[in-house]
């Protein structure tokens, strides 16, 4: 992300693809490079727009999406303990897993 990007619209346009499907799509992003620069900035804007997207909580939204499976909601959470969580990070096994068969 350079410095003179609109770093809101950029914002809202990576949240838009990354957690469209709960990240479940073969185009959501999975790096954004930001000049350190406008690193918080950016992470700001990136904050506003999820919860714009989804609310405050989006474990209860009805726009985000599901896990499609447990082993795979495993691998996600296991995750988390490879790096460091800016916004968000609660996760719930029992409300967080797709309850439609995945095919």
């Amino acid at each position: 992300m350079h410095e003179s990007a609109d770093l809101r619209v950029a914002a809202r346009r990576i949240a838009q693809g990354r957690w469209s499907n709960a990240g479940q799509t073969c185009t959501a992003p999975d790096h954004v490079f930001v000049f350190g620069k406008v690193k918080d900035e950016f992470l700001g804007e990136l904050k506003k727009a999820v919860v714009a997207f989804y609310g405050a909580d989006p474990q209860q939204s009805p726009d985000y999406g599901r896990i499609v499976n447990a082993r795979h909601f495993d691998r996600l959470t296991g995750l988390f303990a490879s790096g460091d969580i800016y916004h968000g990070g609660q996760h719930d096994r029992a409300t967080s897993i797709s309850r439609r068969p995945s095919w």
